[in-house]
């Protein structure tokens, strides 16, 4: 739980939140979690140690909902879907997509479907 502006408690433990490596910083993160307590100024740190932005972290997570919705729509529940195209899986494609789109853009989510679409050998 949070302490004061700059530091959280975790297990009895008062740390600065901008001093915490990433390690440290994953291991409370993943307590509090599992103790349904959610610190943004924690969160914010841990983006911070990964190199990501909000945007980025949002394109990564929309994106991979986007990734499911095209699995469904070419055979996952059947099991026709070809999750390694070309000798890579899926997600592979996926980052490479994402890397090279505009995290602002409004269509982002049409952009990666017709990305996909172009390179899904099914």
């Amino acid at each position: 739980s949070r302490v004061g502006g700059d530091t959280v408690e975790f297990c009895g433990q008062v740390y600065t939140v901008a001093e915490l490596g990433l390690l440290d910083a994953l291991e409370i993160f993943g307590g509090l979690c599992a103790a349904r307590v959610f610190d943004g100024a924690l969160f914010d740190r841990l983006l911070v140690l990964c190199d990501m932005s909000w945007a980025q972290l949002f394109t990564l997570y929309s994106s991979k909902g986007v990734l499911n919705r095209f699995r469904q729509d070419h055979g996952y529940k059947s099991g026709t879907y070809t999750k390694i195209w070309d000798g890579r899986e899926d997600n592979e494609h996926l980052s490479e997509i994402i890397a090279g789109l505009d995290a602002e853009a409004g269509d982002i989510g049409e952009q990666i479907y017709t990305a996909l679409a172009a390179r899904y050998p099914g």
